[in-house]
């Protein structure tokens, strides 16, 4: 970079922080308490496509601030992960994590100019450390006893020590409440994602949110007495005569009477719903999260006591043997027949089947490992 060239970036750099940074001498800081609560989208930086290593993310902070410039905030932050192949690009596999994390802020604005609790944009840095536990590794290990050896493989959870840094911006809505952008970086073992690598593993999250203040965050400076203006003699206003206007009466007319016509009656229609448990690779137990399907059936087979259901398993073709899918295919059928009979459903109104990996019902090879119900 030329000298010329450098001299520009100083300049457009500090004329940025001079219109940002604009003052209010009419208030000066107080320290007070704030949360964050953010959500957004985690990458875990590894093999695989980067679109395939995208996952949910939330986060939630409390935090202090003791200057205009300094901060301090604890939170906990997390989700999903995942791991992947470059190689094998068929080959991922998601895994969740809890974090708890300390960091320090620093207000890149107010460390250059006086505090101004107006202002439109407040861009942050900040650094902390975390502690971060790992868990619900349930597809690694399906991966590592098919064949597919994952080197660093845990099991059932294992806890990390990450550094973690970034940058965020609080665009002010009101004096209390602001919208938050930020991303952020964690750094950790490189056993985190399962596989074995010559870098440590990393952690992205883009997130957004709000900030809330928990109290005011500046008082208002006393201000030096005005001079008092001699009072005047009061003026005398002569209240003007209005004369009202006669309106003329406007007779209303009769509205003609409307019968209502009878409306027809409407028979009820016997409905038929389809519902599609999913299961995890390997695994023909049901999911927590597919729980309110099973009550969602139970209702209706008891709100038409002449129906019957017909639940047949699947299994995807790119996991496993064909003999294999076909076993867990019928599993995952039965699991689901078991809970509609231990919620009372007559096993003569159910009929299951199996079709292993000979049929993929959906195109993805995660939404084949399911169980389709269908009533009649």
């Amino acid at each position: 970079m030329t000298k010329k060239n450098l001299l520009f970036v100083i300049s457009f750099l500090a004329s940025t922080l001079l219109v940002l940074g604009q003052n209010n001498n009419d208030v000066s800081f107080k320290p007070h308490w704030f949360i964050q609560l953010q959500g957004g989208v985690s990458h875990s930086y590894g093999e695989g496509a980067f679109s395939k290593l995208n996952s949910p993310a939330a986060a939630g902070n409390i935090g202090y601030k003791l200057s205009p410039f300094f901060g301090l905030r604890a939170g906990v932050s997390g989700w999903q992960a995942k791991g992947g192949d470059e190689y094998l690009s068929t080959i991922h596999y998601k895994f969740k994590y809890l974090q708890g994390n300390l960091d320090a802020l620093l207000n890149v604005v107010d460390l250059f100019s006086t505090y101004n609790p107006k202002r439109l944009l407040n861009p942050y840095l900040f650094a902390g450390v975390a502690i971060n536990h790992a868990y619900d590794n349930d597809e690694a290990i399906s991966l590592n006893n098919s064949g597919y050896t994952l080197p660093y493989l845990w099991e059932p959870n294992k806890n990390f020590i990450a550094g973690r840094g970034g940058v965020g911006i609080d665009i002010r809505i009101s004096n209390v409440v602001a919208f938050n952008l930020e991303g952020n970086a964690n750094i950790m073992s490189d056993k985190f994602n399962s596989k074995s690598g010559s870098n440590p593993d990393w952690q992205y999250n883009v997130l957004a949110g709000f900030t809330i203040k928990l109290g005011k965050s500046y008082k208002t400076l006393a201000t030096p007495p005005q001079p008092i203006a001699e009072p005047q003699p009061p003026v005398k206003e002569e209240t003007p005569i209005v004369k009202e206007e006669q309106k003329p009466v406007i007779k209303e007319e009769s509205k003609p009477v409307i019968k209502e016509e009878p409306k027809p009656i409407v028979k009820p229609v016997l409905e038929t719903i389809q519902q599609n448990f999913f299961f995890k690779i390997g695994s023909s137990k049901i999911d927590k999260t597919e729980l309110p399907k099973i009550g969602e059936l139970i209702d209706f087979l008891n709100k038409y006591p002449n129906s019957n259901i017909e639940i047949t398993g699947y299994a995807d073709k790119e996991t496993g043997s064909p003999e294999i899918n076909l076993t867990l295919s019928e599993k995952r059928a039965e699991a689901v027949a078991e809970h509609l009979k231990d919620k009372g459903i007559s096993s003569n109104r159910i009929k299951t089947a199996f079709k292993g990996d000979t049929v993929q019902p959906f195109q993805s090879a995660v939404e084949s490992r399911v169980a389709v119900c269908i009533t009649k």
